[in-house]
């Protein structure tokens, strides 16, 4: 899952895998927690489960609700592929080192992934973004993913809309170029 919205086409490259053998090497900090079941995510939800050649690198800083970070690999992962991931995996370079306040929440985020709790959770957000798509559709409406790209239009604009947004208890972080396309603000 992207975070201006939208998601790689991870069934596509699942074939692609299994035709020519491909290492695939997937980011799913966004995914986690909001999508599949126990909320395992957009990658897994489609693989059924992890193979030797694959690779998941996750953030727990997002919504998983706690600090720190994740490497999903295969059973037969080669000491090469784990280095590999150690050395490149995004949330472990962004993510802080966790602290004991950092993992009683990955403690408390852990029993609520494995409480009947999370697919009422699941469930309620996703009639909110339903509800985001009827009242403001945009090009992602109808994806079942939780972010939602709004392009704004000028900077300034963006700006003005996230802090009145903040003011009324919604945070909608802005973005700009590079994380949006050049001259396209807007708030996700």
């Amino acid at each position: 899952m992207y975070s201006t919205g939208g998601k790689a086409p991870i069934g596509e490259l699942l074939r692609l895998q299994e035709k020519y053998g491909l290492f695939l090497f997937f980011d799913e900090a966004h995914g986690i927690s909001t999508v599949g079941e126990r909320g395992r995510g957009a990658v897994l939800e489609a693989m059924g489960g992890i193979n030797d050649r694959t690779l998941i690198i996750t953030s727990l800083n997002k919504g998983f609700g706690a600090s720190g970070g994740a490497i999903f690999l295969g059973r037969k992962g080669s000491q090469d592929r784990r280095d590999l991931a150690l050395r490149n995996g995004g949330p472990l370079m962004w993510s802080q080192r966790i602290n004991t306040a950092g993992l009683g929440a990955v403690l408390a985020s852990v029993d609520l992934h494995r409480s009947d709790e999370l697919p009422e959770l699941q469930r309620r957000l996703q009639e909110n973004i339903d509800l985001f798509d009827r009242l403001l559709p945009t090009g992602l409406s109808g994806d079942g993913l939780p972010i939602r790209f709004v392009d704004v239009g000028s900077e300034d604009a963006t700006v003005h809309l996230a802090q009145a947004l903040l003011e009324r208890g919604y945070y909608a972080s802005p973005i700009f170029f590079p994380s949006s396309p050049a001259g396209r603000p807007a708030c996700a």
